[in-house]
């Protein structure tokens, strides 16, 4: 067994592995070494090898999960596994492919089904937004929108601040005002920092001829802004 914490913004993840050798490659991925924190959620991660396998890989974990009082399956048998809420503690079956490539990306949702689960067992009102988050002159800032609406290029346009994520960032509603915290996901973002800061603005992107920043409160804005918010699905 080989032990992996993972810190997502304010809870911690606990991933034991059969060898060192997964662990080793999970902080490689997501460029960060395990910490040492009690745990918020545990879970035993086993890999298979599959052969001929002939599902198709989809884009949304959320959306092909199913599951009963036994366990849970999702991406038709990609990933298998069972959750307790009680105990904090489960183990999942996963099928080896969909940790490499292109793929890895739709792996990271079982760890954004995780979040969720840790979250609600220490009772914090958090949750994580697909956006690109910056802090700048000590504020936290999150640009939002759908994919190809810019978060990328905000990324790299800010690379003289801190930018904590060009993907997902938790906001932490749990305190006087809230905060903008980073994440680890979208392991193929090199540039991303750790921190966190109070939350100064939620922009939402839209591609256009000219650079324009205008303030809004329109219910179509909300409509907008909520489409950008990962599902609070957990694990069990």
């Amino acid at each position: 067994m080989s032990e992996f914490r993972l810190r997502v913004a304010n809870v911690v993840l606990s991933l034991d592995f059969e060898n060192d050798r997964e662990s080793r490659a999970l902080g490689r991925y997501f460029r960060r070494s395990s910490v040492n924190e009690e745990p918020d959620i545990c879970l035993s991660v086993r890999f298979r090898n599959s052969r001929g396998w002939r599902t198709q890989i989809p884009n949304s974990l959320f959306l092909t999960k199913a599951g009963d009082g036994n366990g849970f399956s999702m991406g038709g048998g990609l990933i298998e596994g069972r959750f307790s809420p009680v105990s904090g503690e489960g183990e999942l079956r996963v099928e080896r492919l969909i940790t490499r490539g292109g793929y890895a990306r739709i792996y990271e949702q079982i760890f954004y089904q995780a979040y969720w689960s840790a979250v609600k067992r220490k009772g914090i009102a958090s949750f994580l937004l697909h956006s690109c988050g910056v802090i700048r002159g000590g504020k936290g800032y999150a640009f939002t929108g759908k994919s190809g609406s810019g978060k990328s290029t905000i990324a790299r346009l800010c690379s003289r601040h801190a930018v904590l994520n060009d993907e997902i960032t938790a906001v932490d509603l749990s305190g006087v005002v809230p905060i903008l915290r980073d994440t680890p996901f979208n392991g193929f973002f090199r540039q991303k920092e750790e921190g966190a800061a109070d939350l100064a603005g939620v922009l939402l992107l839209e591609q256009a001829r000219r650079h324009r920043l205008t303030r809004t409160a329109a219910l179509d804005d909300i409509k907008t802004l909520s489409r950008e918010l990962i599902p609070p699905v957990g694990l069990e």
